[in-house]
Parts: structure tokens; sequence; C-alpha cells
């Protein structure tokens, strides 16, 4: 995921940009956040591995 750690939840790419951190196309969490379909494709997740992998769990089973 992010080399750099942010803070815990969503942010768009712009505020990832401002604490100095590069998302990049196709991470994990962009992708979870496409999968459940319940956020806007422009936002990506930093999560722990606790909150990753029930969603993952979740989305494999969807």
């Amino acid at each position: 995921m992010y080399r750099q750690q942010a803070p815990a939840g969503l942010h768009t790419h712009d505020e990832l940009k401002a604490m100095g951190l590069r998302p990049r196309p196709g991470e994990l969490p962009r992708g979870i956040l496409k999968v459940r379909n319940g956020c806007d494709e422009r936002m990506t997740g930093v999560f722990g591995l606790d909150q990753v992998e029930p969603i993952v769990a979740q989305a494999v089973s969807a």
C-alpha cells in the first residue's frame, strides 16, 4: 500500500497529495471501494489489516 502512513480512514487523492503521499492506481483499498460500490471512485482508503480482511472476505463472497 502506501510507503508512508496516513491517518486511518478515507481520503481523497488531493488530501493524500497534501499529506505528501502518492496514491497509485489499482491499490487494494481503491479496488475495495469500487467493489463495495459505496464510495466515489476518486476516494481511496488507508486501512489497518484488521479492517481490510473482513472487507476482502465480503468482496470475494459477493
